[in-house]
This record gives structure tokens, C-alpha cells and sequence, in this order.
């Protein structure tokens, strides 16, 4: 369904959808760190947590710059080494890690890229 099949008064602007895109981009953000960061998850939990990662990176896509988008990798390259599925989380793990050796990026960033790409070699195996 095309937007343009809708009134124009009922359509958002670019910068509407622009607020609306970066809005959802750090909401599933923050939920996706959240359920990577609790110690232990349910099954829903890892469903939710995948989920908020490719969302969070899907947003970042459309709305976000390079680094929106490594930094979604990382947290993509977590949620799916927790989730067990190593190879796809080293997959983006790798892709962080590559951006930040190849940008100029705060330590914090570098390590973090490290732990990640560490973290998804380990579950790869």
C-alpha cells in the first residue's frame, strides 16, 4: 500500500516520519540492550531481544549515519551469540568491529567491538 492512496492531510511529512523512524531506531535500541544485559532470558526474551535488535537496525538504516548503523551491528552480533546462533552473530560482530578498526572511535568503542566479536567467535563454534 502506497502512501499516496491516502489524503494529504493524513499523510506525515518526511521529517515526521524522519522523527518517528529515529524515535523506534532508539527505543528498540535501549530494549535490546536491556534484555542482552539481564543475566538470564526466557525463550519470549531472546525472541524479543532478536527482534528489538533488527528493528533498532532496520530504523538505523533509514534514519541513522555509519556509525548508527556499526553500533546496531554490534548489538546484533550480541543478541544473536546469546540467541546461540554464533555464526550469525559473528557475522555482525565483525562488521562493528571492522567499522571501529577502520574509524576513529572512542576506546570504549574499540573494546566494546572487541567483546563483541570475542563473544560471537565463542558461541560460533
Amino acid at each position: 500500500m502506497t502512501s499516496a492512496k491516502y489524503p494529504a492531510w493524513i499523510r506525515p511529512s518526511s521529517d515526521e516520519i524522519s522523527k518517528w523512524q529515529k524515535w523506534f531506531a532508539v527505543a528498540c535500541n535501549n530494549r535490546g540492550w536491556e534484555l542482552v544485559e539481564q543475566p538470564h532470558r526466557t525463550p519470549a526474551e531472546v525472541h524479543e531481544m532478536l527482534h528489538a535488535a533488527h528493528a533498532s537496525a532496520w530504523h538505523w538504516t533509514r534514519v541513522g549515519t555509519a556509525l548508527n548503523e556499526a553500533r546496531a551491528n554490534m548489538l546484533l552480533g550480541m543478541a544473536h551469540a546469546l540467541a546461540s546462533e554464533g555464526p550469525l552473530g559473528l557475522r555482525y560482530a565483525m562488521s562493528a568491529f571492522n567499522y571501529f578498526n577502520d574509524h576513529e572511535a572512542p576506546d570504549w568503542e574499540q573494546a566494546f567491538a572487541h567483546a563483541d566479536s570475542r563473544g560471537g567467535c565463542a558461541r560460533g563454534r
